[in-house]
C-alpha cells in the first residue's frame, strides 16, 4: 500500500459482502458466525453501497441458478441484513435488479419457492433471534407485486410471468388458514394492490371471511392500547380498512361492528382517530362514500345509545368528511350529504332527537347555505362560538411506515 493512502472502508465493506456471498453454502458449517460477519459489514454501508451490493446479489443468485446451485444460503445472508436494518429500500432494489436482469420464469419461480420454504422453516422455528419469517413474506408479496405490475411489458412473456405471480398468489392463499398475524397482514397487503379483477375481490373476500373479524380487532387494539404499535396499525387500517367494507355486505357489516365496538370501548379517543382516518384515506369517490356510510351510522349508534358528547364529535367529523365531495362537484356533495342525513336519522325517525341539532343544521348548510346565511345575528355568534369550543381533535399521527417496517412492528 502507498505511503499516506488508506483503504476505502465502504468499498472494503462491499468487497466483504461479495465474497461471503459467493463462498455461502448451506451445507458448510460455520453459517451464523457467516450470518453475523455479512450483517455486521452491511450495517456500515451508505444506500449507494447497499444499491451496488444489491445490484452483485442479484447476479449471483442468477449464476447459482444457472449453475444448478441451492438459492438458500444467499437468500438467507440477505434476508436476515435487511431484517436486522429494517431496509426497505434495500429489500425494494434487490427485487427490482433481480427482475430487471432476466425474463427467466424458471428462475424467478425457484426465487418463489425458495422464500416460501423459509417463510415455513422460521414460523416453526422458534428460537429465531431475529424477525426474518416476516421480512421473507414482505421480499414474497413485493416480488410478486413487482412481477404483476410488469406483466405485458416488453421482453416478459406474459403467460409465463403470469404462472409465477399465480404460484405466488396461490401459494400465500394456502397459508392462510395458519393461524399467524404475519401471514394475515401478508395476504391483505399483497390481495388490495395484486392487479388480478374480480378474481382477487373474490380471493380477498375469501380471506377475510376467514380472519377478518380478528384481524381487524388486533389491528383496531393495538391503536387505542399499544403506544409502540399504533401509528403503523393506524396507516394499516387506511390502506385497508375500505377493502374490508367493500366486501360482501355480511362482511362489511362484520367489519363496521367491530369498528363500532371499540368507539364505544374508547368514547374519548375514537373521534380523533376517526376524524384523522377521514383525513388520510384515498380521496377517490368510492373510498370517500364508503366512508360516508359508515361514519354516518357510527354517529347513530352513538345517538341511539345517548352519547351526547360522542355523537356531536362524530356529527362535526361527519359534515367535514361531506364538505369534501365539493372538490368532485356540488351535486355530489348533495347526494352524500341527503344519504348521510337519511342514515343518522333513520329515514326521519331521529330527525327530533336534540343530540342531532347541531349536525343537521351544518348538514343542511352544505345542501342549502343561502337558507341558513338568514339566521340572526345571535344565533350565528351561539354557532360560531361552537365551533370554537368544540373544535375537531385529530390522532397524533406519524410518518408512514414501509410496509416492511409496518409488518415487523405488528406482526412480531
Amino acid at each position: 500500500m502507498t505511503a499516506g493512502k488508506k483503504d476505502n472502508p465502504g468499498e472494503t465493506g462491499v468487497k466483504g459482502a461479495i465474497e461471503i456471498l459467493k463462498a455461502a453454502d448451506a451445507t458448510k458449517p460455520g453459517a451464523d458466525q457467516r450470518r453475523l460477519a455479512f450483517t455486521k459489514l452491511y450495517k456500515h454501508l451508505s444506500r449507494e453501497e447497499r444499491t451496488a451490493l444489491c445490484s452483485d446479489v442479484a447476479t449471483n443468485l442468477k449464476e447459482r441458478f444457472d449453475g444448478e446451485r441451492r438459492l438458500e444460503s444467499v437468500v438467507h445472508l440477505v434476508a436476515c441484513a435487511i431484517a436486522t436494518e429494517r431496509d426497505w429500500d434495500a429489500a425494494t432494489i434487490l427485487l427490482k435488479v433481480t427482475i430487471d436482469r432476466t425474463t427467466d420464469a424458471e428462475f424467478l419461480r425457484e426465487l418463489s419457492l425458495i422464500l416460501l420454504e423459509m417463510v415455513d422453516s422460521e414460523l416453526t422455528d422458534r428460537h429465531g433471534r431475529i424477525p426474518l419469517a416476516q421480512t421473507i413474506l414482505v421480499l414474497l408479496t413485493e416480488l410478486g407485486l413487482q412481477l404483476a405490475a410488469r406483466v405485458g411489458d416488453l421482453g416478459f412473456d406474459v403467460r409465463e410471468t403470469g404462472r409465477v405471480v399465480e404460484y405466488i398468489t396461490t401459494n400465500l392463499l394456502a397459508r392462510s388458514n395458519i393461524n399467524n398475524m404475519a401471514i394475515r397482514i401478508a395476504l391483505v397487503h399483497y390481495l388490495t394492490r395484486c392487479p388480478q379483477g374480480s378474481q382477487a375481490s373474490m380471493q380477498l373476500n375469501r380471506v377475510i371471511s376467514r380472519f377478518g373479524q380478528s384481524l381487524l380487532d388486533d389491528m383496531l387494539k393495538a391503536f387505542f392500547e399499544d403506544k409502540r404499535k399504533a401509528n403503523a396499525s393506524f396507516f394499516f387500517l387506511v390502506e385497508h380498512l375500505n377493502a374490508f367494507f367493500m366486501s360482501s355486505p355480511a362482511l362489511a357489516e362484520m367489519s363496521h361492528n367491530v369498528l363500532k365496538h371499540f368507539m364505544l370501548k374508547h368514547p374519548d379517543e375514537f373521534p380523533p382517530f376517526l376524524a384523522s382516518y377521514s383525513e388520510f384515506i384515498s380521496k377517490d369517490v368510492v373510498t370517500l362514500s364508503n366512508a360516508t356510510r359508515h361514519i354516518a351510522l357510527l354517529q347513530r349508534a352513538a345517538v341511539e345509545v345517548n352519547q351526547r358528547d360522542l355523537a356531536a364529535s362524530i356529527g362535526r367529523i361527519l359534515v367535514r368528511h361531506l364538505a369534501v365531495f365539493r372538490d368532485a362537484s356540488h351535486d355530489l356533495m348533495r347526494e352524500q350529504t341527503e344519504s348521510a342525513l337519511a342514515i343518522v336519522t333513520g329515514q326521519g325517525k331521529l330527525s327530533r332527537n336534540p343530540l342531532l341539532e347541531d349536525f343537521l343544521r351544518d348538514a343542511r348548510h352544505l345542501i342549502e347555505p343561502a337558507a341558513t346565511e338568514n339566521q340572526s345575528a345571535k344565533v350565528v355568534s351561539l354557532a360560531r362560538r361552537r365551533g370554537r369550543e368544540a373544535a375537531i381533535k385529530f390522532a397524533k399521527v406519524g410518518e408512514k411506515p414501509s410496509p416492511l417496517e409496518q409488518m415487523l412492528l405488528l406482526a412480531v
